[in-house]
């Protein structure tokens, strides 16, 4: 039952709930593009979110056809140099300075992941996506670029960069909808063929919850339970399943039995944190994942005060190592108490 509920990125867009929407865009950008304007997306949203399967079901369907080049940045890239040596052996160039000639060559799809590792907050630090973003504006006419970041990152760099200006088009996967979380889980569990039951929350006796159910009538477990799904998930995908494996209560005689989502008291947790744990938890999200070394640049700091501090970070479960690559990242079951 768990492995229903992995989450790896899907191909197929029937398995792509509440994306509608997105993929008529990539249609449209693709007309644009097919008659010859410039056109560039950038693909918005959280880490868990479905960036990667709604780039996939792109590629599948109103991209299909086309020849695609498609990688991520797998390290930090604060220069001109790193980025054209990364893009060289992307596009498999043995000479850097041929880069703009391949991709005015032929028309081609190019897809960059992780494009939040091509910055670093400091002075000095916006090299790397500033000449990404000279090398899209040059070359979209031909090539049509697809790249891929988070939403902190994208706000911090359209302030620093103006890095918005550089898409026609802007897929935006930040949040799905209740409903759409609701179908996504719904159409892994009936994979198992398992009925599901719903337990009712603890009664509330107090006067506004009597009002509530005087006015409203009986309260409806199912309906209820998604609808704290959705508020405690976020609207990421990720999350999302997590927090359903995290109910189940029990299996017993082929039915599936769900304890309801409590709400959990942030309070004390957000007044723990001071201004020294709110700045590092902004500058990991807007840089997808941060090391010790990175984190001693951005701030200025100590290598080994910067360790203590992510140490801390770390210990109270708001981070953990990053699995893509080097560093630490939030962690996705806290990645509503840290934007809290």
């Amino acid at each position: 039952y768990r492995r229903l509920f992995r989450f790896d990125a899907v191909s197929d867009a029937r398995f792509l709930i509440g994306r509608e929407r997105e993929l008529r865009a990539f249609e449209e950008a693709r007309a644009f593009w097919e008659t010859g304007r410039p056109v560039a997306v950038v693909v918005v949203g959280e880490r868990g979110s479905g960036k990667t399967s709604l780039v996939n079901c792109a590629l599948n369907a109103p991209l299909a056809g086309l020849p695609v080049v498609r990688g991520e940045f797998d390290a930090r890239l604060t220069s001109a140099a790193e980025v054209r040596r990364q893009l060289a052996a992307l596009l498999a160039l043995d000479d850097q300075d041929a880069i703009e000639s391949y991709l005015l060559s032929d028309r081609r799809i190019v897809v960059l992941e992780e494009t939040e590792r091509t910055f670093l907050r400091e002075i000095g630090g916006f090299e790397g996506v500033r000449h990404l973003q000279r090398l899209i504006a040059a070359t979209c006419s031909t090539t049509l670029w697809l790249v891929v970041t988070n939403q902190h990152a994208f706000r911090f760099l359209h302030a620093a960069a103006r890095f918005g200006d550089t898409f026609s088009h802007r897929m935006d996967a930040a949040s799905a909808s209740a409903a759409a979380l609701r179908e996504s889980v719904l159409v892994r569990h009936n994979l198992s063929g398992l009925r599901l039951r719903f337990e009712p929350p603890p009664v509330d006796g107090t006067l506004t919850a009597r009002l509530r159910r005087r006015l409203l009538g009986a309260a409806d477990p199912e309906r209820d339970f998604f609808a704290a799904l959705a508020r405690e998930s976020g609207g990421v995908f990720r999350s999302a399943f997590q927090l359903w494996l995290g109910q189940v209560q029990s299996v017993d005689g082929g039915t599936l039995t769900m304890k309801p989502v409590a709400r959990p008291d942030l309070d004390a947790v957000v007044s723990e944190l001071d201004a020294a744990d709110v700045f590092p938890l902004v500058a990991v999200m807007q840089h997808g994942s941060l090391t010790a070394t990175e984190h001693s640049r951005v701030f200025q700091r100590p290598l080994q005060a910067s360790q203590a501090q992510l140490d801390e970070l770390l210990e109270r479960e708001l981070i953990e190592d990053d699995p893509g690559g080097p560093g630490y990242r939030v962690r996705p079951r806290a990645l509503r108490v840290v934007n809290e």
